[in-house]
Order: C-alpha cells, then structure tokens, then sequence
C-alpha cells in the first residue's frame, strides 16, 4: 500500500463534484454535510467514515461549516461503497497522524505513513466485518440506498426475502437504527430531497417528490415538514436567503 493523498480540511462549507482514480476515505470530524455519492444522497455525520470508490463522483454541502479528513492510497480495495461508525475515533485519529506526516514531510515519514494505511486499512475492514449483529438489517439499508428514488420499491417484500418474521425483523432493525424500516427509508428520502432543493431551485416540489421516491407531492410536504419542521417550499427559500 502507498499514500497518495491525506489531507484534513479547514473548516468549509461544500466541497465540488470529483472523483479519483482510487478508493478514498473521508473521515467526517465536526459538522452534518449532505453528500452525493455517485446518485445517491444522505448524510454524514461526525464519527462516521464513508468509503468512496474509484471514479465515483461525488461532492458535500453543508448549512454551517464542517471538517473532514481525507486519504486516497493505492492497494485499499473494499467491496463497495459504505459507510461505518468511528464511535470513539480510533480510525480518525490514525489518519490525522497521516495527514500531519503526510503534510510535513519530515525526515523518513513515507514507510511510517504507508504502515500507518496498513493498520487504518485492517480496522476497517475489521469494522465492515462486524458492523452489524445482523447482516440482514446490513442488506436492507443497502436496498433502501439503492431504491431512495423508486415509487416502486417494495419494503415489504425485501424484508420478506431475508427470511425473518417480520415483526422479529423489524425490532432488530429498530435495535440497530433506532428507526423501524418504514421510518428509515422516509427519513433517508427526506435527507436526498433536502439536497435535492439545494442543488436543483428550479425543480418543482413535484418533481423533487417523485425524485425522492414520493408518488404524491402533498404527503411529501406532510412528511418533509414533519421531518425538517417547514415545508419544502420554505426550506428552500432559507437556503436563498442564506446565499
């Protein structure tokens, strides 16, 4: 494995649409930043550690401000695109230590730093490998990932392919997220359509409705408010007036 990039950010409020040529790992540090990740959109908050791949683009924007730190290094390959817990910030605080050698450059820093991604690289995978007691909940988010904008997308029936009851399903998936999956799956449409009114002010609220998987455009406003506590419509003008 080799370093190519490590870098922690000023505090900032977005950052554009790029990719790169490897895996990278962005280890979110202060702040809530909405993230587009290739089409998908959600979330990220401090103490999460979101894993891109190659040639995916991708971009963040945030209302305030928010910090993150970032590496790209050759011989990192992880199945897909994911995002894991960093609770008490043992991965993040490897990688600062990367970022600060990385940014120094100092005497023999290079085979230091490249062992430093060895050990960042194990962790993580350790984490992939346990980051769920149940892989079946692991599977369903990942579906509902994939389906934030498909009317179609039947929950239900995704469930039911795990082969667990349903009601015993959907305790261990509250156990986990704290949200049933029905819960789940509005909350993270209702994040893809908060960047959605960010980045597209000339989408109806219509379209950004059917956009975030909502057939009806009315309870997508009833659910938005519910959620964010305005209505889209007003939501949209904070971010204008806010520039």
């Amino acid at each position: 494995m080799e370093i190519l990039a490590c870098k922690l950010s000023m505090p900032i409020r977005k950052y554009n649409l790029h990719s790169h040529k490897s895996w990278e790992i962005v280890c979110q540090l202060e702040g809530e930043v909405r993230t587009q990740v290739g089409e998908n959109y959600f979330s990220l908050y401090p103490n999460e550690i979101m894993l891109i791949p190659p040639d995916v683009p991708h971009r963040g924007y945030s209302n305030g401000l928010f910090r993150d730190i970032a590496l790209c290094a050759t011989g990192i390959e992880f199945k897909e695109f994911e995002i894991i817990k960093d609770y008490r910030g043992e991965i993040a605080s490897i990688i600062s230590i990367i970022a600060r050698l990385f940014t120094e450059q100092e005497g023999d820093y290079k085979p230091v730093a490249d062992s430093l991604v060895k050990a960042v690289y194990q962790m993580i995978n350790h984490k992939i490998g346990t980051s769920s007691d149940s892989p079946a909940v692991e599977q369903i988010k990942k579906d509902i990932y994939k389906n934030l904008s498909n009317q179609n997308f039947n929950l239900a029936a995704a469930i039911a392919e795990t082969g667990f009851d349903k009601d015993y399903f959907r305790r261990c998936f509250k156990r986990e997220t704290g949200k049933t999956p029905n819960q789940y799956l509005t909350f993270m449409r209702i994040v893809n359509a908060k960047q959605l009114l960010a980045d597209n002010r000339f989408f109806s609220i219509e379209a950004v409705a059917h956009s975030c998987g909502f057939s009806d455009s009315l309870y997508f406003s009833t659910c938005f408010k519910k959620h964010v506590g305005v209505s889209p419509l007003a939501y949209r003008k904070s971010l204008i007036d806010n520039g």
